[in-house]
């Protein structure tokens, strides 16, 4: 009797071990993604209206911080197109092009491939905001630098 509650406890133990690393864990991943998303809605960059929140990075890096988000929408690529064109219309220095099924827009920022991006200033906000057609969906990824105060 005494080996059948030893094992019931040790189960119970690892359930109640297993639970609470789980919860952690969706605390944790839930705070880094609420942590990125709000930071780039802080720091510029709007958000595509009713995307989907997709992976992000956060770097601060020497004299500038650097922010890189990735969004989703299952609404057609011209309709997010048209709502980036209206959003960089608004501030001067953005330079954009377009086609059937990739757009793009850069201010001050050097992107040499599509997962990495760098400012050509530093001391100047910088962007990039590419939108890529996909089956079913379209993909919205977002860089943004901003100088480091000091």
């Amino acid at each position: 009797m005494a080996v059948v509650e030893i094992e019931r406890s040790r189960l119970s133990d690892r359930r109640t071990s297993t639970r609470r690393s789980r919860v952690a864990a969706a605390l944790l991943i839930l705070g880094c993604v609420g942590a990125i998303g709000c930071s780039a809605e802080t720091y510029g960059i709007d958000a595509y209206p009713g995307s989907s929140l997709g992976p992000g990075h956060r770097a601060d890096n020497e004299g500038y911080l650097y922010l890189q988000q990735v969004y989703w929408t299952p609404d057609a690529y011209l309709d997010v197109v048209r709502f980036y064109e209206a959003y960089t219309a608004k501030e001067p220095g953005w330079e954009g092009e377009s086609n059937s099924s990739f757009a793009m827009w850069t201010r001050n920022m050097r992107v040499p491939e599509l997962g990495a991006g760098e400012p050509l200033d530093p001391m100047q906000p910088g962007g990039a905001i590419f939108i890529i057609e996909e089956p079913n969906r379209t993909l919205i990824k977002t860089y943004a630098s901003y100088p480091q105060e000091s």
